[in-house]
């Protein structure tokens, strides 16, 4: 008798993304290749160790506050292979947390909640988190604090940024000469960049020029 079902293993290895929707209590499945984990509440690390190698994870999306302790918290986003961060509810409250962390490994950081980072936001304080980031993508913001982005985080080399509140003569602008969105923003003055607007969204590509002796 011939059997077209697949072994339990052969399917568990082939998992490479991982969504977790609810606390887990106990798991008797272990998924060692993991390389996108998805999690939309509260978990223990210890935990998520049991079901994963979080060591093999390269791009965490979150969706909740993680209540997790300062040293779990790091361990998490510390992993040599995790570089690509996805917050995907308000950005403010997880941030706090991160607060005196550093992460060098993380070199894409995405936010798509509405939530404007407005012109109090501590954007230094989030450049100095994420001190490697060459990837930004920021669902909401307002010119103001595109610049200041743009200027702290030195590695930045492509971005997105969406408008929500962008009036209608900037809207006109920028649709004709882009980089008007970017003036003031001091790194560019020793950078080569290209820049275009569509549909509220701002696209930026920074390179660094090469000193010519």
């Amino acid at each position: 008798m011939h059997s077209t079902v697949i072994d339990d293993k052969t399917f568990l290895d082939n998992i490479t993304t991982l969504e977790l929707s609810r606390p887990l209590v106990d798991s008797e499945h272990y998924f060692p290749h993991v390389r996108t984990l998805i999690i939309n509440n509260d978990i223990q690390l210890e935990t998520l160790s049991s079901i994963i190698d979080i060591n093999r994870v390269e791009h965490l999306i979150i969706y909740f506050p993680i209540m997790q302790s300062p040293p779990n918290i790091c361990h998490l986003l510390s992993t040599d292979c995790l570089q690509k961060l996805s917050i995907m509810s308000n950005p403010f409250q997880l941030l706090k947390q991160f607060r005196g962390m550093k992460f060098e490994n993380i070199r894409t950081l995405e936010t798509k909640c509405d939530c404007e980072f407005g012109d109090n936001y501590p954007i230094e304080e989030l450049c100095s988190t994420f001190p490697r980031v060459e990837r930004l993508h920021i669902r909401s913001i307002n010119q103001a604090t595109m610049i200041r982005m743009i200027d702290g985080f030195t590695h930045l080399s492509i971005a997105s940024f969406y408008f929500d509140s962008l009036s209608n003569t900037n809207e006109k602008y920028w649709q004709v000469k882009p980089e008007w969105a970017l003036y003031g923003a001091r790194r560019l003055t020793n950078s080569s960049y290209t820049c275009g607007y569509k549909d509220s969204i701002l696209h930026a590509w920074i390179s660094e020029q090469v000193s010519q002796f």
